[in-house]
């Protein structure tokens, strides 16, 4: 606890002013660039579509969080927006933007949903198909997809990631407590405040969300969870004739998918590469 209030207290934050807004966008743009670069070393299927990171407009900056995705059409006739709100940018530390961007961006959610919205083999509602477990599942992992991709260029952006998977690991507990466990609102805050650097108010917005919709946070940690399993299955499988590259192939290839249709997949392109 003594550590994260130091990592918080001492940590760099883009500054409140016009220059700093303007600091904070280019920052995540350029995590984006760099990290579209270095696609081809995990990845044999790229999106076609672009990804354009942009600021939110003023009149949206009240009511936006800090940073989101937006996705393209099923036409492809404009690009995929990864939305970032300079009104917000001091609401997290710099070392966490990266993660953020790699989970929304590249590899995350846009390389994802390009791709099934550029998949002719699949029926139009099979493209626009989503399981919050897959996609946001999917987000998680690319966080941490990204630190063996080269995304993270400091011990402080690696400390970021983690946080970030931290926090997603927390709603597992949080949400269990409170939905079968009998916990109170308090009991929930009083283990998020222990067990993360959190604030306390935003401690209590996410609780709330937690309290108004069972089970959707555990969605995040239970398919990435789920989608490194795979890996790893594959990977003893396989051994030497495992290849990375064709294993994300297998887990994008086919739009979302519910995980066991998604494990049932895996299993036939594990059978059709042993050798």
């Amino acid at each position: 606890k003594t550590f994260f209030s130091w990592m918080e207290e001492s940590a760099e934050r883009f500054e409140q002013d016009p220059q700093g807004e303007l600091d904070f966008v280019a920052y995540q743009r350029d995590k984006v660039a760099a990290m579209s670069m270095r696609l081809h070393k995990s990845f044999s299927t790229l999106p076609k579509t672009p990804i354009v990171v942009r600021p939110v407009a003023k009149y949206r900056q009240q009511s936006a969080p800090i940073a989101f995705y937006e996705q393209p059409p099923l036409d492809a006739s404009r690009p995929g927006f990864y939305y970032v709100n300079p009104s917000r940018q001091h609401d997290l530390p710099k070392y966490r933007l990266a993660a953020l961007a790699y989970h929304e961006a590249l590899p995350g959610h846009h390389m994802q949903i390009a791709l099934a919205r550029e998949n002719q083999n699949l029926a139009s509602f099979r493209r626009l198909l989503s399981f919050t477990a897959f996609s946001e599942g999917w987000g998680l992992y690319a966080e941490k997809l990204a630190d063996e991709m080269g995304g993270y260029t400091s011990n402080e952006e690696r400390y970021g990631q983690l946080i970030m998977e931290l926090w997603r690991a927390v709603r597992l507990v949080i949400d269990t407590g409170l939905h079968a466990k009998d916990w109170s609102t308090e009991q929930a805050l009083d283990y998020r405040l222990a067990n993360t650097p959190f604030s306390k108010q935003d401690s209590i917005h996410a609780i709330e969300r937690y309290v108004v919709m069972p089970g959707q946070a555990t969605s995040y940690k239970i398919g990435a969870m789920e989608i490194e399993r795979l890996r790893k299955k594959a990977e003893q499988r396989l051994g030497k004739y495992f290849s990375l590259s064709q294993f994300h192939h297998v887990i994008l290839g086919q739009g979302a998918l519910p995980l066991d249709l998604l494990e049932q997949q895996v299993d036939v392109w594990i059978k059709q590469s042993e050798h």
